[in-house]
């Protein structure tokens, strides 16, 4: 595993090259206006703190594009390796060690109606990650983040789950039709 750190002036690309690794990740960066594009320059994805790209049985990641669409230039922390990702938390920028968590707290459902916003976990100090399920029986994707809205947040597809390693408020928006139910779990300390 390898700390990168890298600047990208707004309004451009810049890019790492020479990889040959399985996953990249975000340590550290903005929460808003960073996408990333994997061995091109051609299909740019949000891009956050603590989500990542795992190649699974596509090629190696060879190189990585970074574009930033916001107004201010912005400092990444990135995280490469080999193998499976790894918790956001890891030991490449100078923590040395990570508690175990105590518990996986399993909520109840959340149903979330028709072009609506709902928080669907709240702030709580002592959350390791909450992971968040867009249930199979669901018939669109939905949008996750904090203030996730019509064209704001990560989509998460039907059938999808992702786990978020935040101590804030998570909240989930239903772009479709007709509601739809999401699974919780909090991981906590």
């Amino acid at each position: 595993m390898s700390g990168h750190t890298i600047t990208v002036p707004a309004g451009e690309v810049r890019k790492l090259v020479g990889l040959e690794v399985d996953f990249v990740q975000l340590y550290r960066g903005p929460s808003t206006g960073i996408f990333v594009s994997i061995n091109s320059e051609s299909s740019f994805v949000w891009f956050v703190q603590g989500i990542g790209y795992q190649r699974g049985a596509a090629s190696p990641i060879n190189t990585v594009f970074f574009e930033n669409r916001g107004s201010v230039s912005a400092e990444l922390q990135i995280i490469t390796g080999n193998g499976a990702m790894i918790d956001s938390r890891g030991a490449v920028f100078g923590t040395t060690t990570q508690a175990k968590p105590a518990s996986a707290n399993a909520l109840a459902d959340v149903a979330v109606a028709a072009t609506t916003t709902v928080q669907v976990a709240a702030a709580t100090a002592t959350r390791v990650a909450v992971i968040l399920s867009n249930l199979v029986a669901n018939g669109s994707p939905v949008r996750y983040g904090d203030g996730a809205a019509t064209g704001q947040g990560a989509e998460l597809p039907v059938g999808a789950s992702v786990s978020l390693p935040t101590v804030g408020a998570v909240d989930v928006y239903n772009p479709s039709g007709t509601s739809v139910s999401i699974g919780v779990t909090e991981v906590l300390d």
